[in-house]
C-alpha cells in the first residue's frame, strides 16, 4: 500500500504591519510587577465613557471634552498601566498645552491612533518653561523651530507645538495620514502650515526635510516597541538630524528586548536620560525620556 506523505504547508512570512499587531497584542496583555499593582487594577477604567480619574474636572461642551493633561497621565487602571490612556473615548479630547487648547481625536481601532501615555508625558515634558524657557520678548521658545515628529500617531505633540509657532512636520505610517490631518483640521491649522506626510523608517526620503533647514528638533514618542523597526527608527533619526539636533523619545518600558533599541542607538547617539522631576512629580507614570545627540565622527 502506498503511503502519502503529506508536504509541510509553506509559511508565509508576515508583513511588517502583522508583526506590529502582534507584538502591539502581546505588549498590552502584560504587566510588570509594581508595589502598588492592585491599587492601579482596582480602579474602575471608565464611567460612561469618560475615563474617571478625569470626571471630577472634565466638562463637555458640544461634544468636545476638555481633559487635564496631568489627570490623564496619573490615570491609574490596567489600560493606562500598559500605556493606552483613554481606550474607549470617541468624542473629540481637548488638552491646554502653553495657553493654547489643542483638540484631538482617536482612531480606537487601529495601535496608532490611539493616545499613549508617552505622548501626554512628553507633551508635559515640552512645555516645560524652566528648561524650554520663552524668549525675552516673551514669545515661545518653539517659535520658529523646526521639528520632526516620528511615529506621530495622533500628532498631538507636533501640533501641539505648531499652534505656538513651531514649524512642524508629521510623520508616520500612511495608515494614520488622515487622522492627522483630521486632528490638524480640528485646531485651525491650514495644509500649507502643517507638513503631514508617510515615512517608512529606513526607506524615507530623509534628505527632502533638511535640505533648506536644519532639524531643530525630533520628537517620538512610544516608538520602541517593535524589534524589527529599532536599525531603522536608528538609521532614520541619524539622516534626519545634525550635531546640533536635539532628540527627545519618550517611552513606557515593557519588555526586556526594548533594551535592545537603546544598544543600538548607542553606536550613533550620546544618550541623556532626563530627570523625572522635569516632567513628573510621582513617576506614576511609567514613562521615561530620553535625549540624544547625535556624535561626530
Amino acid at each position: 500500500m502506498d503511503l502519502q506523505v503529506k508536504k509541510p504547508k509553506e509559511k508565509r512570512e508576515k508583513t511588517l504591519e502583522e508583526r506590529e499587531r502582534k507584538v502591539f497584542s502581546a505588549c498590552l496583555g502584560l504587566l510588570q510587577e509594581d508595589e502598588d499593582e492592585e491599587s492601579f487594577l482596582s480602579t474602575p477604567d471608565t464611567l460612561n465613557g469618560v475615563p474617571n480619574a478625569l470626571n471630577s474636572n472634565s466638562e463637555d461642551l458640544e461634544g468636545v471634552t476638555e481633559l487635564d493633561v496631568n489627570q490623564v497621565n496619573k490615570k491609574r487602571d490596567k489600560d493606562s498601566l500598559n500605556g493606552k490612556v483613554l481606550p474607549t473615548m470617541e468624542s473629540t479630547a481637548s488638552f491646554s498645552f502653553a495657553g493654547q487648547k489643542v483638540l484631538l481625536k482617536q482612531d480606537t481601532h487601529s495601535c496608532g491612533g490611539h493616545l499613549w501615555r508617552s505622548a501626554t508625558v512628553l507633551m508635559t515634558y515640552l512645555e516645560n518653561k524652566t528648561v524650554f524657557p520663552d524668549k525675552e520678548d516673551g514669545i515661545s521658545f518653539w517659535n520658529g523651530k523646526k521639528v520632526i515628529e516620528l511615529g506621530a500617531g495622533t500628532g498631538l505633540l507636533g501640533i501641539a507645538l505648531a499652534k505656538i509657532g513651531a514649524q512642524v512636520i508629521l510623520t508616520d505610517q500612511e495608515s494614520l495620514v488622515p487622522l492627522m490631518r483630521e486632528n490638524a483640521r480640528l485646531n485651525g491649522i491650514q495644509d500649507q502650515e502643517l507638513l503631514i506626510e508617510e515615512l517608512w523608517w529606513g526607506r524615507g526620503d530623509c534628505d527632502k526635510y533638511t535640505k533648506d533647514k536644519p532639524i531643530d528638533f525630533i520628537i517620538a514618542s512610544d516608538c520602541v516597541y517593535l524589534e524589527p523597526t529599532f536599525a531603522a527608527l536608528t538609521d532614520t533619526m541619524h539622516q534626519l538630524s545634525n550635531s546640533e539636533t536635539r532628540i527627545f523619545m519618550s517611552f513606557q518600558k515593557r519588555r526586556k528586548a526594548d533594551n535592545r533599541f537603546w544598544k543600538i542607538a548607542q553606536k550613533k547617539f550620546k544618550l541623556i536620560r532626563i530627570p523625572f522631576e522635569e516632567y513628573s512629580d510621582t513617576n506614576k507614570e511609567r514613562v521615561m525620556i530620553n535625549e540624544l545627540k547625535k556624535i561626530d565622527k
